[in-house]
């Protein structure tokens, strides 16, 4: 996971939920052995857990393999596929569907002034059984769709660390002064 300044890079569940995701938060070098529970893994489903309804509160997102080993909130639920039946980037596809994965989620969801979702409830979810051919077809999608995903995001930090060296500023994007 990266490191920023004194610290190691925390995502917030706002942070993940964002199309190019850069961490808003940093966690003291010191304490960061305690964050091992927080990392995540390539291919899980990370569901925000709290929030408003309506809001990013039961809304999901796919753990590329850029984002191996990051940190997390523990406000993202993270699941894993351990089905033969279903792939994880089948079961990411159903559960981010506005119209179909949202409302299951959000069934679940507990709480008035800030609603949760509790994580054990989500196991009960039933997911849609579809052909093999369209299961294959939307794990391929998602699959197609990170590596974009994962590609444009990296083409950028190139683009901006070029950008602030040719300006002669730091990483931060503070100006260095001679």
């Amino acid at each position: 996971s990266a490191t920023r300044g004194h610290g190691v890079s925390f995502y917030t569940s706002a942070d993940m939920m964002r199309a190019r995701r850069t961490p808003t938060s940093t966690v003291a070098r010191k304490a960061s052995r305690h964050i091992k529970q927080c990392r995540i893994k390539p291919r899980m489903t990370l569901i925000c857990r709290s929030g408003t309804f309506g809001g990013i509160m039961g809304r999901a997102t796919f753990a590329s393999s850029e984002t191996d080993g990051w940190a997390v909130t523990e406000d993202m639920v993270r699941c894993l596929v351990k089905s033969e039946e279903y792939t994880a980037e089948y079961v990411y596809a159903i559960l981010s569907c506005l119209a179909i994965g949202y409302p299951l989620i959000t069934a679940f969801r507990y709480g008035k002034d800030v609603p949760h979702i509790d994580p054990e409830e989500l196991k009960a979810i039933p997911l849609p059984v579809l052909t093999p051919a369209v299961r294959s077809d939307m794990t391929k999608k998602v699959q197609d769709a990170y590596a974009a995903v994962d590609i444009a995001n990296q083409l950028e930090e190139r683009a901006v660390a070029s950008l602030l060296t040719k300006l002669h500023w730091q990483q931060e994007g503070v100006p260095e002064i001679a």
